[in-house]
């Protein structure tokens, strides 16, 4: 028997000539998106520009037509723009993105989105609690390979937004209440401002204190930011412990105010208008002999304590001296501290006139005012 053996000869197609594959249509955005209105159910918006609160961001790139493209981000960066400070930065590496468009987008870069493949990185989306309320750069570098062509890039963008987030500021902030129901006082009456690119529901806690430092009044408050208030104390006592006041009423002195605000993420979405580093103790004041009859010198002890680690710092301490009608008739400077923090005790000598002392007779009131270094870690570069 003779046997045959058949050969098939099989033909495989050519791979692709890569230049005569088409070139992909490229699309790309980097938007900070935000809520302007917490009030009312319109959606987020996104920006590449101007003033926002509590932004997040998101970056998306994506292809069209030709052959499929795949992108990729090296790396993220987000710097305060401020000479004030050490700026904030935060940066970010391998970054894992998503296929689809961004939610909530309103920003798309081309007419017809739903025609396109996009990729999507998210980030920050706590951040924008953090932010200071200045201008801040994003920048994204990042890259793309075509299909049987090669990788693309790699690429930068940057946008620049500036940031309002929810502070709290008072005109009246070195303001001391006068109380004296007796005779019919009640300077009690003072202002403060929420101040915000986002309009929002806010938790606002009111606090008196004698100048001795005790809390005597406590009151919390539903307010819309941004907005301005007022604020009037009617001189009760409901937070000193018992026994409580006979009539409800503190007793008649000199007060001052604290005001916190609380938006939306206790924690990190709030600010207070009182310094919680400095803290000044240990008030004496004593008078001095003097040579001229018509002066008298008074020494004014007090300690100033910071609670950070001791660093250089700068602490700038006022003397108001209030008479026995609760009038504010004197100040003045007690100096700048340059030292150490935990500055120990501190001894400022005053110069009065004599005659204005006599003219106001009873008690004389001394009180201190001070600023403390800590700019930096407040959202509106202001010292407290």
């Amino acid at each position: 028997m003779i046997s045959v053996t058949f050969f098939a000869s099989l033909s495989f197609p050519q791979p692709p000539d890569p230049s005569q594959i088409p070139e992909p249509q490229i699309a790309f955005a980097l938007h900070a998106q935000w809520d302007p209105d917490l009030t009312d159910n319109n959606p987020s918006v996104c920006t590449n520009s101007g003033t926002v609160a509590v932004p997040w961001f998101h970056f998306y790139a994506g292809w069209k037509d030709g052959a499929p493209a795949f992108f990729s981000v090296d790396w993220i960066l987000i710097e305060e723009l401020t000479n004030e400070h050490e700026p904030q930065v935060w940066y970010f590496e391998n970054l894992q993105g998503e296929s689809g468009f961004p939610y909530g987008c309103t920003m798309p870069p081309v007419s017809d989105p739903e025609n396109w493949n996009w990729t999507t990185f998210s980030f920050a989306p706590m951040i924008g609690f953090a932010m200071h309320n200045t201008s801040y750069r994003i920048t994204v570098q990042w890259r793309y390979s075509v299909y049987m062509k090669g990788p693309r890039g790699p690429f930068q963008t940057s946008i620049t937004i500036n940031v309002q987030n929810l502070v709290v500021t008072s005109s009246d902030e070195t303001k001391v209440l006068k109380w004296d129901p007796v005779r019919g006082i009640a300077d009690t009456t003072f202002s403060y401002s929420l101040e915000c690119a986002q309009r929002k529901w806010c938790q606002v806690k009111v606090s008196i204190y004698s100048t001795d430092g005790m809390k005597v009044y406590e009151e919390w408050l539903e307010q819309i930011a941004p907005g301005s208030y007022s604020f009037v104390w009617d001189g009760s006592v409901n937070v000193v412990p018992p026994p409580p006041p006979p009539d409800g009423k503190a007793p008649a002195g000199l007060y001052v105010f604290d005001i916190d605000v609380i938006g939306i993420a206790p924690g990190y979405d709030e600010d207070w208008l009182r310094s919680r580093w400095l803290t000044i103790d240990n008030v004496t004041v004593a008078g001095l002999p003097v040579d001229a009859k018509d002066y008298v010198k008074v020494r004014v002890g007090y300690t100033l304590s910071d609670i950070v680690p001791p660093v250089l710092c700068k602490i700038e301490a006022w003397s108001y001296v209030f008479d026995s009608a609760l009038n504010k008739w004197y100040w003045a400077k007690l100096g700048e501290e340059n030292a150490p923090t935990n500055l120990g005790a501190n001894i400022k000598d005053l110069t009065l006139l004599r005659s204005a002392i006599a003219s106001v007779g009873g008690l004389i009131y001394f009180i201190i005012h001070a600023l403390d270094d800590h700019s930096e870690s407040y959202k509106n570069h202001q010292r407290k």
